[in-house]
């Protein structure tokens, strides 16, 4: 077993031969029996098998916002998927829990604050709240929203090397708020000034580009907007859990 934590160990059961599935909520695709397998209050949110291009999303506030494909035929299936943490529905982290195979290249992991961020930062102005955090190759890099931005762009604020091969990674978004592992890392603004309010913002703030919303964004072998025409696809992330807290 390559990366595990206490909540997915009652999920990662011999899977030989099988796809991990999930009974309830909305199926992606594939035809594979469903195994109710995720314990009770495990807050389970959502299961993607990007090797087989299957999953589950038990809870309403995760919705697949494109097609499900393996674009270049490189084994690993792309989607995005957009997460809603409206304090009204009790949700207000996403936990996503990254299993890889092999050694990640390209982009695998791409988490904006915008439907149209597309890597690197910003979003064609679809969002004044637009920071995005993204996995590319082995580099983790987090950048502001255009509240930080510089005139040439948005600002990096973090760039971790995160080791990768066979292996596992950890990320957690909330209003102002993301940490990552392995090993941890944070940047939390919820007690910095307004300012500062340079990351995902998720409780309301008035956005100047953009409507006001609870939406997050997730990009799998992918980013979140533009692929695979702009090329920023990526071939690794084999499969991937997100809970809600």
């Amino acid at each position: 077993m390559k990366f595990m934590s206490i909540w997915t160990a009652g999920l990662l059961v011999a899977m030989a031969g099988g796809v991990l599935t999930f009974a309830g909520g909305q199926s992606v695709s594939g035809t594979q029996p469903l195994q109710k397998l995720e314990a009770p209050g495990s807050n389970l949110a959502a299961f993607f098998n990007l090797k087989t291009g299957t999953g589950r999303t038990p809870s309403p506030q995760i919705t697949v916002v494109t097609p499900t494909i393996d674009s270049n035929l490189d084994g690993f299936f792309e989607t995005v998927l957009r997460v809603n943490l409206d304090p009204a529905s009790g949700y207000t982290k996403m936990i996503v829990l990254a299993d890889y195979e092999g050694t990640p290249t390209g982009f695998t992991l791409n988490i904006g604050d915008s439907a149209s961020n597309n890597g690197g930062g910003g979003d064609s102005a679809t969002q004044e709240r637009d920071a995005e955090l993204q996995v590319q190759d082995e580099a983790l890099s987090v950048y502001t929203n255009d509240l930080g931005a510089t005139v040439a762009g948005s600002t990096r604020m973090a760039q971790s090397l995160v080791r990768l091969n066979d292996g596992g990674l950890k990320v957690t978004v909330a209003d102002k708020f993301v940490c990552w592992g392995n090993a941890y890392s944070e940047l939390n603004f919820k007690t910095a000034p307004p300012s500062a309010d340079l990351l995902f913002a998720l409780s309301g703030q008035p956005d100047s580009e953009g409507p006001v919303n609870y939406d997050i964004y997730v990009g799998l072998n992918r980013v979140i907007f533009g692929a695979p025409a702009n090329g920023r696809i990526g071939a690794g992330l084999s499969r991937v859990y997100i809970r809600l807290e």
